[in-house]
């Protein structure tokens, strides 16, 4: 380790204790907890993007989704949120991959010219009003739940 590396180790462990002291400790473990999180993802992709040579979304993004599993299963339900909205947010969903499907169907078997792309236009313009119809007041009543 170099004199400049051992400076800045210091300069961030003496801010650490300055926010720890000045405003919350429970804010400085909050930015530490942040920093060692970022840190083993930033050598999974380093690692990731040295050996294989190339940038691999998929590991990493699979390694969030482990992540996004973690919180999922140690919080506890919010039954009042599911009860408001997740109906919506479902119903929503489905019409979304309604409407890229039956977009995809269209794009295969319609032969390009005019009448694909006014079909195409309708049928994705629709879709989304329609998919932001059933999302938005569903979204509205789950965040209405504390």
């Amino acid at each position: 380790m170099t004199l400049k590396e051992s400076n800045y180790f210091i300069l961030c462990v003496v801010m650490i204790i300055l926010v720890g002291t000045l405003q919350s400790w429970n804010l400085a473990l909050a930015i530490v907890n942040f920093a060692l999180v970022s840190s083993i993802l930033a050598l999974g992709l380093n690692i990731q993007w040295g050996y294989g040579g190339l940038f691999n979304v998929g590991i990493m993004g699979f390694v969030a989704l482990g992540g996004l599993a973690v919180i999922l299963v140690s919080a506890p339900q919010v039954t009042e949120a599911w009860d408001a909205g997740a109906l919506g947010v479902l119903l929503s969903f489905i019409v979304g991959l309604a409407t890229i499907g039956s977009s995809l169907f269209i794009w295969k078997h319609l032969p390009p010219g005019t009448i694909r792309i006014i079909i195409l236009s309708v049928i994705l313009i629709g879709g989304f009003f329609l998919y932001r119809w059933l999302f938005d007041p569903a979204v509205k009543e789950i965040e209405q739940i504390n």
